[in-house]
């Protein structure tokens, strides 16, 4: 692992761990985060997940639980064992506490009395273990279990049942797929393969465990394999490569710093330098593993070192220095109730007392180690312990005894032919219905993967199909997007084409109404120059003329003056009111104020306007008036419709003529009639309004007007949604006709007292 990753897995992670943790408003995330790295930790720094666990009181009970158990294995990595079983002790017997911790503090207790050489109680441990009901769903579990079995009926000698145990234990691991379990199962296979001799099955478990180890992140695992790597070279007499292994053993362990797992690395590089006579080196490095086996309180380790280091001393011909530290490791093994460190100890120690040439005192020793050997039923040291006897009582001259330690070293060599033979042959058979079962796992596994081919090949046909048909419908709906686009652009140019005639319509529209307006201004300002000038022009004469000779002037000739300028004086006003009513209507500043109102009424004071006019022209007037006859309307702009019609009337009117006046009823409405006999209006005036032009016609007395009678007319009718029409009578003359569709004001509500 890269020195930056060490130090990001060492400080930086649990660092952000903990501050998250802190952070409030996180709890929740906090809790599962710190429980994930503290289990990714455990096996790549153990003392780091001690230092994190002090969060547990920010977790619920069962996360508290799983935490806690996390710190016994990290407790247990770090060397503290005995604080590591106290925590694993108290989950496994505490009420309340989940079925699946339980049962995995019952297996760390299995495992650490197995390290402590406390088999019996390890298999009691498992078999406690197996009758909970959670572990019968738990098959990785029972994986661990049965390789536990197996390591544990190894030490006892049952290489048999150990392999049937390993066996269980690997189908397990693969049915599982937990690489680290199936990396361990390897390895306890490969170590079981190299003590029945056939080394190149032990190589083989060992090199597909190193494969495997690629896909974990565990450095204490990929270290084991190197260690046992490194063994197995060493046994088949190449120490400098297993020095390497065991290097790279070494350093794997360090980075986690479990001392168990250091100190067997010590020992067995001081194995190495031991071959390669190297003896310094190795006393440095079992002193090592001594110092991190009595640091970690391993006392298996203990005694394995202490006997190595006793061995190395007699090599060294330090008896005093090796009977002392044999007799150390004696009593650690007796103390630990380790029974086959005991007999390597006591094995070690006779050869003690034969190199000091003490062979009784060796042979009592022998003799205590063949008990111990029986006791724990591992029977492959007992021919080590016969020919140690034989060669003592050679050394004591009894050659009677020789002679029986003799026959009883061949017999031991016999049964552990015997032994080695049966247990060759269990393997085999093992190994053969191992092999059969994989044969038929594996035709399994072809059927299995043909089977997933051709569903592999079916799914990619169908997503093959699939895919064309998304692309043909991708295809189709650009295709079909487009011609929509195309569509809605066509439809949208129509409309923009429509939107700019009607805009260049009403642009036309506008354009005349504003030629109408510039011609009705033009119109507007040739009025009051020329129209309006020359009636006040005369306006002035006559009243100039009347102010300077009044008092000469006959009174017919002043009369007839007088009556001049009256009618100067009524053209000039009806002119001004046709103007004033013009520019407000041009402006849209009329607003009709609708009232009840009599027509009769209206007609009658319209009338006695227009008497003085049609007097001196000899003109007779007949109206027809019928009474109490109310409409809606403005009074104004009615007045001034009948003001205009009735000036028409009487400018078109010759000499000794005729206007007759009429008001009657049509349908729901009131009609007014004025007609006269002159010579009647031209066809324009006629359509005037259709035509919307201003059109000025001078009277039969060369009358002059502005030409906006007819069209106020016209617009005030339409304001109270009337008709105005014009007529040629059939006698001559022009009849014109106001038609009002409203009666809504009725006579009662109008008429005054005493109508």
């Amino acid at each position: 692992m890269p020195f930056s990753m060490v130090l990001f897995v060492r400080w930086t992670l649990p660092l952000l761990v903990l501050l998250t943790a802190c952070q409030p408003g996180k709890r929740p995330v906090a809790k599962s985060i710190l429980l994930h790295c503290a289990d990714s930790l455990l096996y790549v720094s153990p003392r780091q997940v001690v230092a994190m666990t002090a969060q547990a009181d920010l977790l619920p009970a069962a996360e508290a639980d799983s935490l806690r158990l996390l710190m016994g294995k990290a407790w247990y990595l770090t060397g503290d064992g005995q604080r590591a079983a106290l925590l694993f002790d108290s989950l496994w017997r505490a009420p309340g506490v989940p079925a699946g911790i339980r049962a995995q503090a019952c297996f760390e207790l299995a495992m650490g009395a197995y390290y402590q050489a406390h088999h019996p109680r390890c298999l009691h441990l498992v078999d406690s273990l197996a009758a909970l009901p959670v572990v019968a769903h738990d098959s990785l579990l029972q994986g661990w279990m049965q390789w536990l079995r197996g390591k544990v009926w190894r030490v006892k000698g049952d290489f048999v049942r150990s392999q049937h145990c390993f066996y269980l234990a690997r189908q397990q691991a693969v049915a599982s797929g937990d690489h680290r379990l199936l990396v361990s199962v390897l390895l306890s296979m490969g170590k079981n393969a190299l003590v029945e001799g056939n080394k190149r099955l032990a190589i083989d478990h060992y090199l597909e465990a190193y494969r495997q180890c690629a896909l974990l992140n565990n450095p204490l695992l990929t270290g084991d394999v190197c260690n046992h790597l490194g063994s197995y070279y060493l046994l088949t007499n190449d120490p400098v490569r297993a020095l390497g292994y065991h290097r790279q053993a070494l350093a794997y362990r360090r980075l986690p710093a479990v001392p168990d797992e250091v100190g067997q690395s010590y020992i067995n590089l001081g194995k190495c330098y031991l071959a390669l006579q190297r003896t310094d080196s190795a006393e440095i490095c079992f002193n090592q593993a001594l110092a991190q086996f009595e640091h970690s309180g391993y006392m298996k380790g203990m005694v394995k070192t202490l006997t190595s280091l006793g061995q190395l001393h007699l090599q060294q011909h330090q008896h005093s220095l090796a009977h002392e530290v044999l007799l150390r490791a004696g009593h650690i093994a007796r103390q630990s109730g380790y029974r086959l460190g005991m007999a390597e100890t006591l094995l070690a120690l006779g050869d003690y007392y034969r190199a000091v040439r003490l062979p009784r005192q060796a042979i009592v020793t022998y003799r205590k180690a063949l008990g111990t050997i029986d006791a724990s039923g591992f029977h492959d040291w007992l021919a080590n312990v016969y020919q140690g006897m034989y060669l003592a009582a050679v050394d004591m001259g009894d050659m009677a005894g020789a002679l029986n330690y003799h026959v009883h070293l061949l017999d031991a060599e016999r049964q552990r032919l015997n032994v080695e033979t049966n247990r060759q042959v269990s393997a085999v058979m093992l190994d053969f219905d191992f092999e059969r079962q994989e044969n038929v796992n594996r035709l399994l596994r072809k059927d299995l993967q043909m089977a997933a081919v051709e569903m592999r090949r079916n799914r990619w046909m169908m997503a093959f199909a699939v895919v064309a048909v998304l692309l043909v419908s991708v295809v189709c709906w650009i295709i079909y997007s487009r011609l929509r686009f195309r569509e809605k652009a066509h439809r949208r140019l129509t409309a923009l084409n429509d939107r700019v005639q009607q805009q260049n319509q009403e642009l036309t529209q506008v354009n005349d109404r504003l030629n109408r307006v510039l011609r009705d201004k033009d119109k507007l300002f040739s009025i009051i120059s020329h129209e309006l000038r020359n009636p006040l022009f005369w306006f002035k004469n006559l009243t100039g003329m009347l102010s300077r000779s009044h008092a000469s002037m006959s009174p017919d000739k002043l009369q007839r003056s007088m009556a001049s300028l009256n009618e100067s004086a009524q053209n000039v006003y009806h002119l001004m009111d046709n103007l004033l009513y013009w520019s407000r209507s041009q402006l849209n500043r009329i607003e009709p104020h609708m009232a009840p109102l009599r027509v009769d009424e209206l007609l009658g004071g319209v009338l006695s306007l227009f008497s003085h006019v049609w007097e001196p022209r000899g003109l007779t007037v007949s109206v027809a008036l019928l009474p109490h006859v109310g409409i809606t309307a403005d009074a104004d702009l009615m007045a001034c419709v009948f003001r205009n019609l009735l000036s028409n009337a009487v400018k078109f009117t010759p000499p000794g003529g005729h206007i007759r006046v009429s008001l009657c009823r049509i349908g729901s409405g009131v009609e007014v009639v004025i007609a006269d006999n002159g010579p009647g209006l031209p066809e324009a005036l006629l359509h005037e309004g259709i035509a919307g032009e201003v059109i000025s016609q001078p009277g039969l007395l060369n009358e002059v007007g502005a030409g906006l009678g007819l069209r106020l007319c016209r617009e005030f009718v339409a304001m109270h949604g009337g008709r105005l029409s014009f007529e040629r009578a059939d006698g001559g003359g022009t009849v014109a006709r106001v038609a009002i569709d409203d009666l809504s004001a009725s006579c009662s509500t109008i008429a005054q007292p005493g109508d």
